[in-house]
């Protein structure tokens, strides 16, 4: 008797043991899951708040048959990559092709063309040994002097060359300039656009953004930004 009393002794302690180890581990669970619902609820939030890429893609921009056999020069687009590009204040008449298209291409987004005092332009013809790695577009001189950091108000590019390449993809992020954009770029959150001859893509040229590798080829582009107020480089 006193055996089988000692024993129902144990297991009584034992049970109390198991019971007072069940409680702290529900709320351990009970917490995990609720950190869980938590941290959804925040990243998703966080998302909602970036900047958005609000980007338009129009294919067979220019249907102007002079203008693209024109654009078809390379010795243009050669000149216009060999120089720093221009400014365009929007009350002047357009004085060559660049500003010509660069007028086209904002009169249809006409939110920014009615806000802006004018358009930043310029060309790049890239290649495997020329990339254009992630940036953000921003007035580089006013950041170099006064350490203050100023976006355009959009930026748009247009394909008007009728390049052959392999890769090459515009990318962009929902990152702006005080975000790193290092794992958006991991996790695999890049939005990806091809550089189809005759087609302008608009986005938020605030938001870090490049060109993926280009393995084969040429490619050639003008890039227009609508900006507030005239850059201080101009």
């Amino acid at each position: 008797m006193t055996k089988i009393k000692k024993s129902n002794e144990h297991k009584s302690r034992f049970d109390e043991v198991e019971d007072n180890n069940f409680i702290p581990a529900l709320l351990v669970m009970i917490v995990a899951v609720l950190a869980f619902f938590l941290f959804r609820e925040l990243e998703r939030e966080e998302k909602a708040n970036r900047p958005r890429h609000n980007t338009t893609i129009v294919d067979q921009f220019i249907t102007n048959e002079n203008i693209l056999e024109k654009l078809q020069n390379r010795t243009l687009w050669e000149a216009c990559d060999d120089s720093s590009g221009g400014w365009w204040d929007k009350n002047s008449p357009p004085t060559n092709i660049w500003e010509e298209i660069s007028a086209q291409i904002w009169k249809i987004r006409p939110e920014y063309y009615e806000s802006s005092e004018g358009f930043e332009w310029w060309c790049n013809i890239l290649d495997g040994r020329r990339p254009l790695s992630w940036h953000i577009d921003k007035d580089e001189k006013e950041l170099r002097l006064n350490n203050r950091l100023v976006h355009p108000i959009m930026g748009a590019v247009y394909y008007g060359y009728k390049h052959m390449f392999e890769g090459g993809l515009l990318q962009t992020v929902d990152a702006g300039a005080y975000d790193n954009p290092k794992e958006l770029i991991e996790w695999g959150e890049v939005q990806e656009i091809a550089a189809n001859f005759n087609r302008l893509v608009v986005f938020n040229a605030s938001l870090w953004h490049g060109v993926s590798e280009i393995r084969k080829g040429e490619r050639f582009a003008l890039a227009v930004n609508a900006w507030e107020k005239k850059p201080s480089g101009y």
